[in-house]
């Protein structure tokens, strides 16, 4: 677990995590949690972070194994502090954050949309995604301009899964 200060938390943490691995400013928070994480290879993938008062404390999973336990096998509810969080990113409540039978109901919408079978057959829209995201890469290396891999890489993901889950 990180060095925890009693006035800050595990803040300082952070901050240091920031320096240490020459992370940008602008990282999303659960980048840098999975970045601190690297420094605690005995927690298995779970460690507590203490962040107040900017969100209540935290129980962050960085192993599948315990992922799949709190959201397949248990069904833990999501924090009401993962809506505010997402609000600005979704506009509401969504699969991510919706528990019990509303998070049932939203995620039975997307659920065939990620069968293995399905997404063989959807192979050819993958790879013609796939060799525009090549394609878009390939004209920014030959005119050397400095773009935003993260914009790009962040619209070739959601071709993908809008191509998935939308064409069912």
């Amino acid at each position: 677990m990180p060095k925890w200060n009693p006035v800050f938390g595990h803040l300082l943490a952070l901050d240091d995590s920031y320096r240490k691995y020459n992370l940008p400013v602008d990282l999303h928070r659960h980048d840098l949690f999975g970045a601190i994480s690297r420094d605690f290879p005995e927690t298995d993938g779970l460690f507590y972070a203490d962040v107040w008062p900017f969100i209540n404390p935290l129980l962050i999973v960085t192993s599948p194994v315990y992922a799949v336990q709190a959201c397949q096998q248990q069904n833990l509810d999501k924090p009401a502090d993962l809506v505010s969080f997402l609000h600005p990113i979704t506009g509401g409540n969504t699969v991510f954050t919706s528990n019990g039978n509303e998070w049932k109901k939203a995620r039975g919408l997307f659920s065939s949309g990620f069968n293995s079978a399905y997404i063989l057959t959807q192979t050819e829209h993958i790879v013609q995604e796939a060799e525009a995201y090549v394609n878009v890469l390939k004209e920014h290396a030959q005119t050397g301009d400095i773009f935003l891999l993260d914009d790009l890489h962040l619209k070739y993901t959601m071709n993908i899964s809008s191509i998935l889950t939308l064409l069912v």
